[in-house]
């Protein structure tokens, strides 16, 4: 595999549609910029079994694009912080920032809040982390994509807009 590249290869749901792997359309490895987020979810496996995964929600080459891929959890490999060390060990130059506590996606509330994301910080429109404290302390972040046709807005409990003890720069 080559460096930076994520394999899609052990992928059990593309777009919603189980993978069956005697009959699979082609997968193949993708770079990491590619990656919009990941988070934690489920998805139907070809069996007709509700499986944990990771969800990857990738741009696709030329940015017009998009799809969902669903990846295996299994053990030792359960959580958002061992997917961002996965992708440390690429040695990638891509910046992911993991945000935790999502409780609302364009203003709508998750089904299963308190989850962390981990977000391409690519995909950060400028000056797309917000601090609000109008009903308690929240940080929004806006993402953009498909040529910057497509907006989200995140929110997520507390105050997440720096990094470590960076206070003025976002390293």
């Amino acid at each position: 595999m080559a460096s930076n590249y994520v394999s899609l290869y052990g992928a059990v749901n593309k777009n919603g549609k189980p993978i069956d792997f005697k009959n699979s359309p082609l997968l193949e490895d993708i770079p990491a910029e590619n990656i919009v987020y990941v988070q934690l979810s489920s998805c139907l496996n070809i069996s007709g079994q509700l499986v944990p995964a990771f969800l990857l929600f990738l741009s696709n080459p030329g940015g017009l694009t998009y799809s969902t891929v669903y990846l295996y959890t299994y053990p030792g490999f359960t959580t958002i912080q061992q997917f961002a060390n996965g992708l440390g060990l690429l040695g990638t130059s891509v910046p992911f920032t993991i945000y935790t506590n999502l409780l609302s996606i364009d203003y709508k509330p998750v089904i299963t809040s308190g989850q962390s994301v981990l977000i391409n910080d690519n995909y950060v429109v400028p000056g797309g982390r917000k601090l609000s404290t109008q009903g308690g302390t929240s940080t929004y972040v806006t993402l953009k994509w498909a040529n910057n046709l497509i907006k989200q807005k995140w929110q997520f409990a507390g105050n997440q807009t720096f990094a470590g003890n960076y206070t003025y720069f976002y390293v």
